[in-house]
């Protein structure tokens, strides 16, 4: 497992597997550090993204997945049904972690345009919830600010463990358990992710709803009953309900079971008592999550044929290619891989180009401050957070009843 704690002096010393990239082709660092997450030092953007620019990119990658897989699903070009599935997921999982995420924060659009109208945070987010059938902004709004708080982050009280919790990720666990639990979870539609996701959706639909939402709700349905009378039922399902349902629940999963390093440094109960001082509580908050970035070390070309570097970069590029970049844009779209950034950062920081906010915050940070912690390769920070459960003893918790609804908001 790649773990780099960085500090600027850190990043001078350790030659990091995005550094190895260098000396590609300068068209191609742009997208690169877009993929792994992580900017070369001292890499300045050539485009500086603007807040709105990432609401059109997540509206696009839904639509053309939409596209792609209503247009190829029965022909002979249906081996590019997944190519589909990737992006619509992409877009609407972007919609909710990014857009609306920044949506709750009030921190989505300009500054001159929410004043001018302090309600279109609201307005966007439950427009984009209530078009995937996914939680409304004020439920929303209100587990993810006390997700937020330093005695609730990661913690038993913290609404997005509550839901790891009951679908089987406890402390004490064997890692080999963990795993199974998440395999379980993620491929057996009846498993408790699915079923609760579905149910947390109903329950949105008619009792979180609002004039805005209905409309939306009964619009995109109206569309879908359209579209399988004229099309069929099983094209409805496998180009847009499957996505959106199916694969957009084991998405979700695989963001949620590496976003932090839960019950970290937490009590017996797994909670923090009141005897845990501020200063405390504010200094765990950087070890709770680390940063998430895609690729894989470029194959040492040093003394070996031109027949061996040309394979050896060939087959780095098809790892990139195939199995990171669908990682990037189905479980970790827009900030997702700089989000231990994001808790450390605070209102008005540059989110749009957040792998190289991330990359100034560590250069300003100072000798005392807790140094950033990378990994490299998604599978590795599952890995890294459930040997961390199972190194915990069983909480002392087993007879409360726990219910959270942070799901719709993953």
């Amino acid at each position: 497992m790649k773990t780099v704690k960085q500090t600027e002096k850190a990043e001078e010393d350790v030659v990091s597997i995005r550094e190895q990239m260098r000396w590609l082709p300068g068209f191609l660092q742009g997208f690169l550090t877009w993929l792994t997450g992580k900017p070369l030092i001292n890499q300045q953007p050539k485009l500086r993204r603007s807040n709105l620019s990432h609401l059109a990119t997540a509206y696009a990658a839904l639509s053309i997945g939409l596209m792609i897989s209503l247009t190829v699903w029965g022909t002979t070009w249906c081996v590019l049904l997944p190519v589909g599935w990737i992006l619509t997921v992409s877009g609407a999982r972007k919609l909710m972690t990014t857009i609306n995420h920044y949506c709750v924060h009030k921190d989505l659009l300009p500054e001159k345009m929410r004043l001018k109208h302090p309600r279109w945070h609201e307005f966007i987010a439950d427009f984009n919830s209530s078009l995937l059938f996914l939680g409304d902004y004020k439920n929303y709004a209100d587990e993810h600010h006390t997700h937020h708080k330093l005695k609730v982050t990661a913690t038993m009280i913290d609404p997005d463990m509550i839901f790891m919790w009951m679908i089987g990720f406890r402390a004490g666990y064997s890692r080999l358990r963990l795993w199974l639990t998440l395999l379980f979870n993620l491929f057996f539609p009846l498993s408790v992710l699915h079923l609760l996701f579905m149910k947390m959706r109903i329950k949105t639909v008619f009792l979180h709803s609002n004039p805005l939402r209905a409309i939306t709700t009964l619009v995109v349905v109206g569309l879908l009953v359209y579209l399988g009378i004229t099309t069929s039922g099983a094209k409805v399902w496998w180009a847009i309900l499957f996505p959106l349902t199916y694969l957009y629940h084991i998405a979700s999963l695989l963001q949620f079971a590496s976003e932090h390093i839960w019950l970290h440094k937490t009590d017996a109960d797994g909670k923090l008592s009141d005897k845990h001082p501020g200063k405390e509580l504010f200094e765990r908050i950087p070890f709770l999550t680390v940063g998430r970035f895609s690729g894989s070390p470029i194959p040492d070309m040093k003394g070996v044929s031109m027949i061996s570097k040309v394979l050896g970069i060939a087959g780095w590029a098809a790892k990139m290619l195939f199995v990171h970049l669908p990682i990037r844009l189905f479980v970790l779209p827009g900030d997702l891989p700089q989000h231990d950034w994001h808790h450390r950062c605070g209102f008005g920081a540059d989110w749009p180009n957040a792998a190289y906010a991330r990359q100034q915050f560590i250069k300003d940070l100072k000798a005392t401050d807790q140094p950033f912690t990378e990994i490299w390769g998604f599978w590795n920070v599952i890995a890294m957070v459930f040997d961390q459960l199972s190194r915990m003893s069983p909480l002392q918790l087993e007879n409360e009843k726990l219910e959270g609804e942070a799901v719709m908001s993953m």
